[in-house]
């Protein structure tokens, strides 16, 4: 049950940096590589 929580929950973030990136017109790259560096710290 937890990986299908995990997978879910990495889901929703990749959503939600999606709709950012388009709101702020951020190339989508750059937000996984944002979101990539805060999880790693």
């Amino acid at each position: 049950m937890a990986f299908f929580e995990s997978m879910l929950t990495l889901l929703l973030v990749a959503i939600v940096f999606l709709q950012f990136s388009r709101k702020f017109r951020i190339p989508y790259p750059t937000m996984l590589a944002i979101a990539g560096v805060i999880v790693e710290s």
